[in-house]
């Protein structure tokens, strides 16, 4: 592995722990739609697009499955439980971020999600202050998936693409790092990415604290 000048991480699935609270969100907004969640259904899908999750629940629960309705139920059951809770970081992500500070390495957010969502979610997690600066969805013109996120972030920096490292969950920002050139390691949230997939990826790895060896 190389060790990088800069570093860009994803948001939800890479740093919290959707795994676990995202899942249980979801299986009870289905079971309020009279539905079963299994654990492998929620990793078909979690992680996907909105158009490809739609496509994969339909194919599964079949044509009259209220997607609208439970994607808004689990959004609220998900607020709910962050209020209530707070959020979850995924092991291995404070060692990771110490690293990065010790080492002076800066890092960033780059998410579709808007800039206030990116803001609430690291102020409630306590790691607001590790990241330089935030690249968020509502602040580029963005294709899917969104190498524009990805190509922001260098710009605000200087770093060449080959100097610096995105770390993601989800197919969608694996093909968008790939199509701006910027080395990608997945920490997937969801069933392991096909082979055309994890060939785009510098490995795949099931917890953030392995990073700090890798990039040493």
């Amino acid at each position: 592995m190389f060790k990088p000048k800069f570093v860009i991480f994803d948001m939800d699935g890479l740093m919290f722990d959707t795994e676990t609270v995202g899942e249980q969100c979801m299986a009870q907004a289905f079971n309020n739609h009279g539905l079963k969640l299994t654990h492998e259904n929620y990793l078909r899908v979690v992680g996907c697009s909105g158009e490809v999750a739609r496509r994969i629940l339909f194919d599964l629960y079949g044509k009259d499955y209220p997607f609208e309705s439970i994607r808004k139920d689990t959004r609220e059951l998900l607020q709910k439980n962050i209020q209530e809770n707070g959020l979850i970081i995924k092991p291995g992500l404070m060692e990771l971020l110490n690293y990065l500070k010790n080492e002076n390495i800066p890092c960033c957010v780059a998410s579709s999600t808007r800039r206030e969502g990116v803001e609430n979610y690291l102020e409630i997690a306590g790691v607001k202050d590790y990241f330089q600066f935030l690249v968020c969805g509502n602040e580029v013109s963005m294709t899917k998936p969104e190498p524009e996120i990805f190509l922001k972030a260098l710009e605000k920096t200087g770093v060449k693409a080959n100097e610096a490292l995105v770390l993601e969950d989800s197919i969608n920002g694996i093909i968008a790092s790939s199509r701006a050139n910027i080395p990608v390691i997945c920490v997937p949230d969801m069933i392991v990415p096909p082979k055309e997939i994890r060939a785009k990826c510098l490995c795949i790895i099931d917890r953030l604290d392995l990073l700090v060896d890798l990039i040493k």
